[in-house]
């Protein structure tokens, strides 16, 4: 997905997680968030109020306000 590509393009630092996240899971707190890009955004205006984070077991989308992951970008 063009998502995971953007993270990595990006040379974002990946956050180490202990474990492997699920959708509907909680966020640990000192994970901090992205916006989603703008082209991401407009291809899928749905998730215009979501996130996205990268670690070193994928690329999460999240709801910030709640810090659940809606899916995960493999």
């Amino acid at each position: 997905m063009a998502l995971k590509s953007y993270a990595i393009a990006r040379h974002a630092t990946p956050v180490r997680l202990k474990e492997r996240i699920v959708a509907g899971s909680t966020v640990p707190d000192f994970v901090a968030f992205e916006p989603l890009p703008a082209a991401i955004v407009s291809e899928s205006p749905r998730l215009k109020s979501y996130s996205y984070f990268h670690s070193d077991t994928g690329t999460y989308i999240v709801d910030p306000a709640s810090r659940r992951v809606i899916t995960s970008i493999d």
